[in-house]
């Protein structure tokens, strides 16, 4: 997604980041910071939790750039967000006549979960209705080998690298 933003910014595209999540991952950091941010984060925090979601109320619709970035689209919205689902979200930027470049896991599409659920044991929380990715102008497919994916879980580039114990 940041790719194809900072490729269409190159052509002298106008592109921002509506909202990012960065997962703490060095790689995606670098990327976004050659960006402009276009929508302040709302934030909100539990005891445990710190938590930052688009504030879709905050884009100027006049101003905006044709074309925002809007990561994980089947999150589920902290309470009190104006909309339940990340999803939701898009579509009012849409309804506003901004184009959106945005990510989606495979097995986040509602009636593939139970099937990701089969093979791996592994229950999907966050869902996006089938007729939501039917709804894009354009869908970009990727796909990575087994090994590619685990030396990227290696690196740390999927997930954060857990801090070794210290327990022997």
């Amino acid at each position: 997604m940041l790719s194809e933003a900072l490729r269409r910014h190159s052509r002298g595209e106008d592109v921002a980041i509506g909202f990012i999540e960065t997962h703490g991952r060095k790689g995606v950091e670098e990327l976004a910071e050659q960006m402009e941010v276009h929508s302040p984060q709302e934030k909100s925090s539990t005891k445990a939790h710190f938590f930052e979601e688009m504030d879709v109320d905050c884009h100027p619709r006049a101003s905006s750039p044709p074309v925002v970035l809007v990561d994980e689209l089947a999150h589920t919205n902290i309470p009190g967000s104006k909309h339940r689902k990340r999803y939701e979200d898009v579509q009012e930027l849409l309804a506003a006549k901004i184009d959106v470049i945005s990510t989606l896991n495979i097995q986040h599409i509602e009636s593939i979960a139970p099937v990701v659920r089969s093979i791996t044991g592994i229950i999907v929380r966050e869902t996006v209705p089938d007729w939501v990715p039917l709804t894009a102008s354009e869908t970009v497919m990727v796909d990575l080998t087994p090994e590619a994916l685990q030396n990227r879980m290696k690196r740390g580039d999927v997930y954060r690298p857990r801090k070794k114990s210290s327990v022997r």
